[in-house]
């Protein structure tokens, strides 16, 4: 951690000194921001679904409006 600052005011912050990129490592908060990321990702790809299924109802509604 030699290329590392402790961000002053936070226990878990550091700053690269190189990049000055800031890095989180309290393993609490990045298990938290992964399971929100994963729910995330979840619900996007549900409403992706749904969409996808609303397409085929109206497809399917304009084939039969036709037929007829």
């Amino acid at each position: 951690m030699n290329d590392y600052l402790k961000v002053e005011g936070s226990s878990t912050l550091y700053k690269n000194k190189i990049t000055g990129f800031v890095s989180n490592i309290d393993p609490e908060g990045l298990s938290k921001a992964k399971a929100r990321k994963k729910a995330r990702i979840e619900k996007d790809q549900k409403i992706h679904n749904l969409e996808n299924e609303i397409n085929e109802l109206k497809s399917l509604v304009q084939a039969l409006a036709e037929s007829n």
